[in-house]
């Protein structure tokens, strides 16, 4: 009888290594950083100029700042039909605006800031990561703050009587309201993407 002397062994398959997460490379990283450092800069401007106008508001007592019925005006002359000089207001009543103004602008700032973290996420490489996602739904949700903000201050200032500039109704506000929920819905999507990525 014949026998077979010769065994081949058939060693399994190689494993499959998991794929590694796509990453920006080359312009890509050098282009995100420039923006990062540009959103910065702009978060920081942007801080200044409303700590600028905030103080004005407290201690400027000139005709070139003044307050009416469809927003404040900023300029040199004559302002608009029915618009008085912000420094004629009481203190008490100036000093409620200010606070309505560092309200009604902490989210701009808040989503410089994010933008700029996400962005220097970007330049380092990451691009579906779980701060990404982070920073990507912070953005969405100040987006829809900054939207509902005019209302809820109309609200409150026309209910205390302290209620000058009744132009709070804009269609920047329901377009923000749209972007900040699609930003929102695709941040939990990737960060969905991200924990089963990190389970593999």
């Amino acid at each position: 009888m014949a026998t077979i002397s010769n065994v081949v062994h058939l060693s399994p398959p190689p494993l499959a290594q998991p794929e590694s997460r796509p990453q920006l490379k080359g312009p890509m990283r050098v282009a995100s950083r420039v923006l990062a450092n540009v959103l910065l800069v702009s978060a920081a401007l942007f801080a200044l100029a409303v700590l600028g106008v905030l103080v004005a508001m407290v201690f400027y007592r000139g005709d070139g700042l003044q307050i009416g019925a469809t927003g404040m005006w900023l300029g040199t002359g004559q302002g608009p039909p029915g618009y008085q000089a912000f420094g004629s207001l009481p203190l008490h009543h100036r000093l409620i605006y200010v606070l309505v103004g560092l309200v009604r602008y902490t989210p701009a700032l808040l989503i410089l800031l994010n933008l700029s973290a996400l962005f220097r996420l970007y330049a380092q490489g990451s691009v579906f990561g779980r701060s990404n996602a982070m920073h990507l739904r912070a953005v969405g949700l100040w987006l829809v703050v900054d939207a509902v903000l005019p209302f809820v201050v109309h609200l409150l200032l026309s209910a205390t009587g302290y209620e000058i500039d009744r132009n709070w109704m804009h269609i920047a506000s329901l377009q923000k309201l749209f972007a900040g929920a699609m930003l929102f819905v695709i941040a939990e999507v990737m960060k969905v993407g991200s924990e089963i990525e990190e389970e593999r």
